[in-house]
């Protein structure tokens, strides 16, 4: 069996708590600064994870929302409420969110150790930056590549992004 070269990371859950301590109040104060009547509760967000992205998660909450909005509307609302939560994640919940036990251990061992670092998600890459940045600050330019939802689809580890990332590492899955 080869060697370790390289540790591939999630982020929702695998560095960070980010879903419940985050992305959740993020869309929640998103949807109340455009003044729409949707509050999730962190059963209901659980239950729409399934659901890949919070941008098509909001958009059904306009969709089913009572005396409704049309296709267009819909669209023009989630653009700007997507917008909104990225920022106040970053602003606002970023610097709330403490890394999982362990983590900042690990990484800091697999740099000592030389091996490569990089992240797969389906967050957006502005918010896995900045959480890295602000949590692992000395070492969060080691994470090379840093791969979300701007460049693809990440849904297994079969995943087109997955096999970018190992490709872009130059390593083998093994």
């Amino acid at each position: 069996m080869p060697a370790t070269q390289a540790l591939i990371f999630d982020v929702d859950g695998t560095l960070a708590d980010t879903e419940r301590e985050g992305h959740l109040p993020a869309c929640n104060d998103a949807f109340a600064e455009l003044g729409f009547s949707v509050r999730w509760t962190s059963d209901e967000f659980r239950g729409l994870l399934p659901m890949a992205g919070n941008a098509a998660r909001m958009r059904r909450a306009l969709a089913r929302l009572e005396g409704g909005l049309d296709p267009g509307e819909i669209d023009a609302a989630g653009g700007r409420l997507v917008e909104l939560k990225r920022r106040f994640y970053v602003e606002r919940y970023v610097p709330r969110i403490p890394l999982r036990p362990g983590v900042a251990e690990l990484v800091n061992e697999a740099v000592a150790r030389g091996l490569r670092l990089a992240v797969v998600s389906t967050s957006d890459e502005s918010q896995i930056e900045a959480l890295l940045e602000r949590r692992l600050g000395g070492v969060a330019g080691q994470f090379q590549p840093v791969l979300g939802q701007r460049v693809g689809l990440k849904t297994a580890p079969e995943s087109p992004l997955y096999r970018r990332c190992v490709a872009e590492l130059g390593i083998s899955p093994g």
